[in-house]
C-alpha cells in the first residue's frame, strides 16, 4: 500500500482527483473574462472583449471582425497601392502643365473625386450585409450575443474604415507630391478638402450599405446601388427639370424661373451639397451646379452639413426596418 500507516489518505487523494477530473468545464463566455478549470493546476485566465455593463461591445467587435479580414485581402492592398501611384502621377503631370498653383489643381482634383469617391463608396458598402446572408453567415453572427441594430452599426464602421483607407492612399499620394510639386501648398486646405472628401464617400458607403440590408440578393443589391450612384451623380437635375416642364406644360417659363421646391430638390443630394461646401469654405470646384440659389434660405453650410449626415443615416435606417423583420 502506499500510504501503510494512514491508509484513509490514499482513498482521500484518489477521491479528490477524479472529482476534479470530472468537474464540468465552464463555457467560454464573451465578452468577460474566462476561468476554465486545469486539471493539476490554477485556472486559466482568457482576456476576452471589454465591458459595456454585462454585454460585450459588440458592434466594433464586429467592425474588427471585418477589418482583420480586410487587413489579409492581398487585391486591396495591390488596389491601395495602385490608387496611391496613380494619384501621385496625376499631381506631378498636373503640375507640369497647370501654371496656376495650387487651386486650380484641388479644381481638378475635385472634378475627379466627384465621380471616383460615390464608385469607392458603392463598391465597398454593397457587400456589406447580402455577402453575409448569400454565404450563410449570418445564421452564425445571429446566434453570438448581439442585437441586429449591432451588427448593422459594427459593418457600417467597417465599410467607412476601409472607404477611408482607400480614399487615404490617394490623399496621401496626391498631398505628397503636391508639397514637392507647388510652392503654393495649403496644407489647412488640402485637409479640409480631404474631410469634406470623406464626407462625401461616407454617404455612398451608407447608401449601399441600406441596400445591401433591404434587398434579398447580390443581383438587387448592385443593380440598386449603382443605379442610385447613376440617378444622384449624372441624372438627377434633369430628372427635376422635366418634372418642372411637366408641371408647367412644357412652358419654358418653368425653367426660366424654377420654383423653390424644384431648386431645393436639386440642392438635397449629395453631390450638389458636397460641391456647395467646396465652394464656401475653400472656394474650389463648380460650385452647386446646375442651380441659381443665390440668397434662398437653404442655401448654407449648416444646411449642406446637414444634408449629407442625413443621407449617411437615413438609408442604413429604412434598410434595417427590412432587416430586422427578416428570418434567416
Amino acid at each position: 500500500m502506499l500510504f501503510p500507516c494512514c491508509p484513509g489518505v490514499f482513498r482521500w487523494v484518489r477521491a479528490g482527483c477524479v472529482s476534479r477530473s470530472r468537474r464540468p468545464i465552464l463555457s467560454r463566455g464573451v465578452g468577460r473574462t474566462d476561468r476554465t478549470p486545469v486539471l493539476g493546476g490554477r485556472p486559466r485566465r482568457r482576456w476576452l472583449p471589454a465591458l459595456r455593463g454585462d454585454r460585450p461591445v459588440s458592434s466594433l467587435a464586429i467592425a474588427r471582425n471585418d477589418l482583420r479580414e480586410t487587413r489579409q485581402s492581398k487585391i486591396l492592398w495591390l488596389l491601395g497601392a495602385t490608387i496611391m501611384l496613380g494619384f501621385g502621377a496625376l499631381t506631378y503631370a498636373a503640375g507640369e502643365f497647370l501654371s496656376s498653383g495650387f487651386d486650380l489643381y484641388l479644381d481638378v482634383l475635385t472634378g475627379v473625386f466627384v465621380l471616383l469617391a460615390p464608385l469607392i463608396g458603392v463598391a465597398v458598402g454593397y457587400k456589406a450585409v447580402i455577402a453575409e446572408r448569400e454565404s450563410g453567415t449570418i445564421a452564425l453572427l445571429m446566434s453570438l450575443p448581439h442585437s441586429r441594430v449591432e451588427l448593422v452599426v459594427g459593418k457600417l464602421l467597417g465599410r467607412f474604415v476601409v472607404a477611408g483607407a482607400l480614399l487615404g492612399f490617394a490623399l496621401v499620394g496626391s498631398g505628397v507630391v503636391s508639397l514637392a510639386v507647388y510652392p503654393t501648398f495649403d496644407f489647412s486646405g488640402f485637409v479640409g478638402f480631404s474631410l469634406l472628401v470623406l464626407f462625401y464617400t461616407f454617404t455612398f458607403v451608407a447608401l449601399a450599405t441600406g441596400f445591401s440590408m433591404a434587398l434579398s440578393s447580390s443581383r438587387r443589391v448592385i443593380g440598386a446601388a449603382f443605379g442610385a450612384y447613376v440617378l444622384l451623380i449624372m441624372l438627377w437635375n434633369q430628372v427635376v427639370d422635366v418634372l418642372v416642364l411637366i408641371l408647367f406644360r412644357f412652358r419654358p417659363s418653368g425653367l426660366a424661373d424654377p420654383p423653390l421646391w424644384a431648386e431645393s430638390a436639386k440642392f438635397c443630394t449629395p453631390l450638389t451639397s458636397f460641391t456647395y461646401l467646396l465652394d464656401t469654405t475653400l472656394g474650389v470646384g463648380p460650385g452647386a451646379t446646375g442651380l441659381d440659389i443665390g440668397s434662398q434660405w437653404f442655401a448654407s453650410n449648416w444646411l449642406a452639413l446637414l444634408v449629407l449626415s442625413a443621407w449617411i443615416v437615413c438609408p442604413p435606417a429604412l434598410g434595417y426596418l427590412s432587416f430586422r423583420s427578416t428570418e434567416f
